[in-house]
């Protein structure tokens, strides 16, 4: 659901902006920045899991070992992600 929203947030972002919806709306809140960055890294972790789960279910591979190397912090990885 995080990842779909991602997917709209441009979109949902220009409608609430537009003169209409603001001229009706009294109190339009928005994600700050921080939050669509959490949002980002909480998706990245969990299609992480997702790929461990799809794979764990058709292989047999040690769960550990597959979770260890997943996880495992990479450079590029994000401060929540590490």
């Amino acid at each position: 659901m995080i990842e779909r929203f991602l997917e709209l947030q441009p979109t949902v972002y220009a409608a609430l902006v537009t003169k209409e919806v603001r001229s009706n709306a009294s109190d339009i809140s928005l994600l700050l920045e921080e939050d669509v960055i959490l949002a980002e890294d909480i998706t990245n972790c969990v299609i992480r899991l997702r790929e461990i789960t799809k794979t764990r279910s058709s292989e047999e591979i040690h769960t550990k070992k597959l979770l260890s190397m997943a996880l495992a912090a990479q450079e590029n990885d994000f401060a929540i992600v590490r």
